[in-house]
């Protein structure tokens, strides 16, 4: 058993394999739906469900990516004149921290969404779950795309297992609810990858048409692409570094895996690639033409002197270049359903004796080991679980589909019930969405426990603010009087607070007349002896209880139950995921003026 095609892409396919496509559709569209349905942080869509609530940096990238919209409606293609370009993005309101291709994705999705189902905004320039339907639908696109790919090399079973494995993997299902850059990455990823294999490999002709027949050993004629193709795959590949940081991995695994199978013919299609990636990745910027040297030296140098992050790992913590090589593997293996992983490693050691010689193997296989190779490596800063390697996770759902066939065999073999069987093996994958709702984020599967068992063992359960949900910031309202200010801890940037404020209605509604008003400062040292302090808050004078603590439990930097109950804290209210805490308010008797 290889991964190989059993099928050729001729038009002697079988009616079935032809209309295969239809179930990773269907299981794309289901995803959107669900996806869709459950995106409102905090009572922006009081009559749906609730999702996660609004994370660290999401302000950042929904900010950009309606400037960049509205940059583009402004100018026009007169935006690729240099002197408007340095209005743009050379204009001090442009945050150059990331290419512009993801955040441009979500800020024409926040302005499609704002026009198709539009949300109270008050004087706010743009709203957050406008601009997480961009991440839904690009993850729907990932979850319809692998399971296509795998449908046209291993058939209908193996596109649909496929399909569903991405879709029910937590982590991702949890941060296509984002707008962040992460689910846009991994669509530019899993195209690079798989418009790659299609371009670089040929399918051999055959007669084979029966889905179960993967050890057919179709043979492939392989051979590096014409200048156009090359081209192609060059775009491909400036469109994934026009996204995000992680794609700097793509051309020397491209690379490496090209002359490993190629020698020395795979020269002149990689340099027509390197060369059209290139040129893609400084036309798609217009602020690196502003100085392009020394914008290209601060992108690409920009890791090492960028802040560190703390990482709460097996009850330690450590700094982001500090953590044990090993984070990425353990993470991606407690943080993907057992039954998944289980179908994955059916399908690799089916592909065993082909990873080396077949080239489909091998970049699958390399595409999954690659970012957790970079991960592992001493100095390199890795945090916030599975977060900068999600990119790993597609090529996982594709050996778990083609894992799947093989499965099916054994069972048939030794006449077992074979669809029930596997018809119940993935219909349970996807309960751990189900248990973690709206904290997807905080998943880990059975091997660990669950969220509980992760806990106890040492694991990060919440690391980037989702659980200040709207549940949660009502029950806070609710709890506190009015005008109370809120201390919140921890807080990782100077603008976390002022979002959240601006971002949930429950909260910013408290500015009309009639709404009740709380106010959220950064925590002064939680666990400190309380000490009365004079604060001013607006034009206020009146007497402001600060008693409160918000706390989300992001082990890394919040401090621990035990230690706030020490402290003279007492619970007010929490949030929990599988009965672990990942929110709560605390309460201390204090006596506060302000003036």
């Amino acid at each position: 058993m290889s991964l190989e095609p059993t099928e050729p892409e001729s038009a002697g396919r079988s009616p079935t394999k032809q209309g295969g496509v239809l179930g990773p559709a269907i299981v794309s569209v289901l995803t959107l739906v669900a996806v869709v349905v459950t995106l409102d942080p905090a009572d922006s869509r009081p009559n749906l469900p609730q999702g996660p609530g609004i994370t660290l940096d999401e302000s950042f990238n929904v900010q950009m990516g309606v400037y960049l919209v509205e940059s583009f409606k402004s100018y026009g293609l007169g935006i690729l004149d240099p002197q408007s370009a340095t209005e743009v993005f050379g204009n001090p309101a442009y945050n150059p921290d990331h290419p512009p291709l993801g955040r441009l994705w979500l800020g024409v999705f926040h302005e499609i969404s704002r026009a198709v189902a539009p949300v109270e905004s008050g004087d706010n320039p743009f709203v957050t779950i406008h601009a997480r339907a961009g991440s839904a639908f690009a993850f729907a696109l990932t979850v319809f795309l692998v399971g296509a790919f795998a449908v046209r090399r291993w058939g209908s079973l193996a596109g649909v297992t496929s399909a569903v494995s991405l879709a029910v993997m937590p982590r991702l299902f949890g941060h296509a609810h984002l707008a962040s850059l992460e689910t846009f990455m991994g669509l530019t990823w899993t195209v690079t990858i798989l418009g790659t294999i299609h371009l670089w490999t040929r399918r051999g002709e055959s007669n084979t048409h029966d889905d179960s027949d993967f050890d057919s050993n179709v043979a492939l004629k392989t051979g590096p692409p014409g200048d156009k193709a090359a081209i192609l795959c060059g775009l491909l590949i400036g469109l994934a570094l026009l996204t995000k940081m992680q794609a700097v991995l793509l051309p020397p695994l491209l690379t490496v895996w090209a002359f490993w199978h190629w020698r020395l013919s795979a020269f002149r299609p990689l340099a027509v690639s390197g060369l059209t990636t290139a040129v893609v990745f400084v036309v798609g910027w217009p602020w690196l033409w502003l100085d392009l040297p020394g914008h290209l030296t601060e992108y690409f140098g920009r890791t090492t002197g960028r802040v560190s992050l703390n990482v709460w790992y097996l009850g330690q913590v450590f700094k982001d270049v500090d953590v044990p090589w090993h984070y990425p593997w353990v993470m991606t293996f407690v943080t993907i359903p057992v039954g998944i992983l289980l179908l994955a490693a059916v399908g690799l050691w089916g592909a065993r004796r082909r990873i080396l010689d077949d080239p489909t193997t091998s970049l699958i296989v390399g595409s999954v080991i690659a970012p957790l190779v970079l991960f592992s490596m001493p100095g390199v800063a890795v945090y916030d679980g599975a977060r900068l390697f999600l990119v790993a996770f597609p090529g996982i759902a594709l050996l778990a589909g083609f894992g799947v066939s093989g499965l099916r065999e054994w069972l048939v073999a030794r006449k077992w019930p074979a669809k029930p069987i596997l018809g119940m093996l993935l219909a349970t994958q996807v309960v751990g969405i189900v248990a973690t709702t709206p904290y997807y984020l905080s998943y880990y599967n059975v091997a660990v426990g669950g969220t509980a068992g992760a806990e106890r063992l040492g694991f990060e359960v919440s690391y980037w603010g989702d659980s200040f949900s709207r549940q949660f910031i009502s029950d806070l309202v609710d709890a506190v009087p009015e005008n109370a200010i809120v201390q919140v801890a921890p807080v990782l940037h100077q603008f976390q607070l002022a979002e959240i404020e601006r971002q949930v209605p429950i909260l910013a509604k408290g500015k009309s007349p009639t709404g009740r008003r709380v106010w959220l400062i950064a925590a002064d040292r939680p666990l400190a002896p309380h000490v009365d302090r004079q604060l001013t808050v607006g034009t206020t004078s009146s007497s402001i209880p600060t008693e409160y603590l918000a706390v989300f439990h992001r082990r890394a930097d919040a401090p621990s139950s035990k230690l706030l109950e020490e402290a003279g804290w007492k619970l007010v209210a929490a949030e929990t995921c599988q009965g672990v805490v990942v929110a709560s308010l605390w309460r201390r008797s204090s006596s506060v003026t302000s003036g």
